[in-house]
C-alpha cells in the first residue's frame, strides 16, 4: 500500500471520528443544545399564549360594539394584531428563529418585534375602551334612552328617525374621542329631547294603533250624530292614554291597561248607536216590544240571582233592586268567608297549644 492510500485512510479515519462526537447525543454539546431549544420552545408557547389573550380581547370588543364607540382605535389595533401575527409565523414552527434578527438593518428579533407589535394593539384597544367607558359616564342620559328605543324596536316602526338619532349620539361620542367632552355634554340634552319624543312616538304606535284606527272609522261614519255622549267619552278616553304616555311611556302595564279601555269605551260607542238606530228605524207600536224585551233581560237575571219578581215596578227601580240584592249576597259571602278563615286560625291555635302541652307532659322531671 502506497504512503497515499494510507494517509487518505487515515484522514477518513479521523473525520468520521470527528463527526461521531459532533452528533452524539451523549455530550455535554448536545445537552447544551437541548436546553436552548426547550428554552426557546418555552418563550414561544408564552408569547402564543398572549397572542391568543390578545385574540380574544379582540372578539369581545367587536361583540360589545367597541367598533361603534372608538372605530378608529379598534381599526389601529387590528392592524397591530396583524403586525404580531406577521412576525409570529417567522418563528410559529421553528422556536429557534425566535431570536433572530427580524432584519439586516435592525438588531430588534422576531419575538421582540412581535412582543412589541403586541404591545401596541393592547394600547390601542385600551384607548378605545377608556373612550367608551367616558362617553357612557358623560352622556348616560342619552344612552339609557338608546337602550330604550332599542328594546321598543323604534326602528321597525321609525328606520329614519332612529338611524338619524344614532348618528347624532355617535357624533357625540367621536367628541369625546377627540377630547372635547365638554362640547358632547352641552349637545347631549337637545339629542334626549328628540329621542325622548320618538319614544313617546313609537309606543303610541305600537298601543293605540288600533285603537286610534278604530276612533277614525267611527268619525268618518259620524257616529257622533246617534251616539254623541257615548263618542266623547271614548274620545277622552283616548286623550287621557295619549297623555299618560307622553309622560310615562314606560309604564308598559297601565298603558296597557289604558289603551284596551279605549278600545272598550269605542265598541261600547259603536253598540250605542247601533242601538239608536234601531229606535230611529221603528215604529210607534213596536217601542213595547222592545222594551218588553229588556225588561225580560232584567227578569231573568232576578231568577238568576234568587230574587223576587220586581216586574210591577218602574224599569229603572226593577235594576236597582236587582243590584242592591246581588251586593248584599256579595256582602254576606265575604262576612261568611272571614268567619270561616277565623274560626280555621283558631282551630290552629288550639292544636299547636295541645301540642305543646303533650311534649311538655312528656318530658322527665328534674332531680
Amino acid at each position: 500500500m502506497s504512503k497515499a492510500s494510507i494517509l487518505a485512510i487515515a484522514l477518513a479515519s479521523g473525520s468520521l471520528l470527528m463527526t461521531g462526537c459532533a452528533t452524539s447525543p451523549d455530550s455535554t454539546a448536545s445537552l447544551a443544545d437541548s436546553a436552548s431549544e426547550s428554552q426557546a420552545m418555552i418563550q414561544v408557547n408564552e408569547f402564543k399564549n398572549a397572542l391568543d389573550l390578545a385574540e380574544s380581547k379582540l372578539a369581545t370588543a367587536k361583540e360589545t360594539e367597541l367598533d361603534w364607540f372608538a372605530p378608529r382605535k379598534l381599526e389601529a389595533a387590528e392592524e397591530a394584531l396583524a403586525d404580531t401575527k406577521e412576525h409570529y409565523r417567522e418563528f410559529q414552527f421553528d422556536p429557534t428563529k425566535a431570536d433572530n434578527r427580524s432584519g439586516l438593518l435592525t438588531s430588534q428579533t422576531y419575538i421582540e418585534a412581535a412582543y412589541e407589535s403586541l404591545e401596541a394593539f393592547n394600547t390601542e384597544l385600551e384607548s378605545g375602551e377608556a373612550i367608551r367607558t367616558q362617553a357612557k359616564a358623560s352622556l348616560a342620559d342619552a344612552f339609557d334612552y338608546q337602550t330604550q328605543l332599542r328594546k321598543i324596536d323604534s326602528q321597525k316602526y321609525y328606520p329614519e328617525t332612529t338611524q338619524e338619532l344614532e348618528g347624532d349620539l355617535k357624533e357625540l361620542v367621536s367628541y369625546i374621542a377627540d377630547g372635547d367632552v365638554d362640547d358632547a355634554i352641552d349637545e347631549q340634552p337637545d339629542l334626549i329631547k328628540k329621542q325622548r319624543a320618538l319614544e313617546i312616538k313609537t309606543v303610541t304606535t305600537i298601543y293605540l294603533t288600533d285603537a286610534q284606527n278604530r276612533y277614525n272609522e267611527l268619525k268618518d261614519d259620524r257616529i257622533s250624530r246617534y251616539a254623541p255622549k257615548s263618542f266623547e267619552q271614548a274620545n277622552a278616553s283616548l286623550t287621557e292614554a295619549k297623555a299618560f304616555i307622553a309622560t310615562s311611556p314606560r309604564e308598559t302595564i297601565q298603558i296597557e291597561q289604558k289603551a284596551n279601555a279605549v278600545l272598550f269605551s269605542l265598541d261600547h260607542c259603536d253598540h250605542i248607536a247601533d242601538t239608536v238606530k234601531q229606535l230611529n228605524a221603528m215604529s210607534r207600536t213596536d217601542f213595547e216590544g222592545y222594551v218588553l224585551s229588556y225588561e225580560k233581560l232584567l227578569f231573568d237575571i232576578s231568577q238568576a240571582a234568587g230574587t223576587k219578581d220586581y216586574r210591577n215596578t218602574p224599569i229603572r227601580s226593577q235594576g236597582d233592586a236587582i243590584t242592591a240584592f246581588i251586593k248584599a249576597q256579595k256582602e254576606g259571602d265575604e262576612d261568611l268567608n272571614k268567619t270561616i278563615d277565623q274560626l280555621k286560625a283558631e282551630l290552629k291555635l288550639v292544636k299547636s297549644n295541645s301540642n305543646s302541652a303533650e311534649v311538655n307532659s312528656t318530658e322527665p322531671d328534674a332531680d
